[in-house]
């Protein structure tokens, strides 16, 4: 059976594309997270994940806009990535802090996005706080999903 291959940015230890593994029908092939010891844990909790796909850096630098020339992303886009999954840090938008709408780690979403664009894989999912759907008065939800409107992607609305 094959199994549908995961790119998992802002990864931190690779929890949730653990749990997508250990559903049985995924397969991660590469991560993404800027602080090394999360992607340190990744590598261990990951050892299937080749070193080089296994990246310590921004996902903004990896999909920034000449990434399609990127030696890392034209493998990864030979490779073919099923789904992308993700959650962009949320500090500014959680309801256990202090909710600042000029928090600049609000605006990861567009990194998530770009690269959602240049992987145009099958799905996404992109998990977030509670606080993304009120946060800025409901700005930022909006921004987000008008975002991947505009690069051909609808949502799938739980509510």
């Amino acid at each position: 059976m094959k199994k549908y291959t995961v790119v998992d940015l802002f990864s931190g230890a690779g929890g949730m594309s653990l749990g997508f593994e250990q559903s049985n029908g995924f397969e991660t092939i590469a991560a993404i997270d800027i602080w090394k010891p999360a992607v340190e844990t990744l590598i261990y909790n990951h050892p299937k994940i080749s070193k080089e796909f296994a990246i310590c850096a921004s996902v903004d630098d990896v999909f920034s806009k000449n990434s399609q020339h990127s030696p890392l992303v034209k493998r990864l886009n030979e490779i073919g990535a099923d789904v992308v999954i993700g959650g962009p840090p949320c500090q500014g938008m959680s309801l256990a802090g202090k909710r600042l709408d000029s928090d600049p780690r609000n605006q990861l979403f567009k990194s998530f996005v770009k690269a959602v664009e240049v992987l145009q894989p099958k799905a996404f999912v992109m998990e977030n706080v509670p606080g993304l759907l009120s946060s800025d008065g409901g700005k930022i939800n909006r921004a987000i999903l008008d975002a991947f409107a505009e690069i051909g992607y609808n949502h799938f609305d739980q509510h």
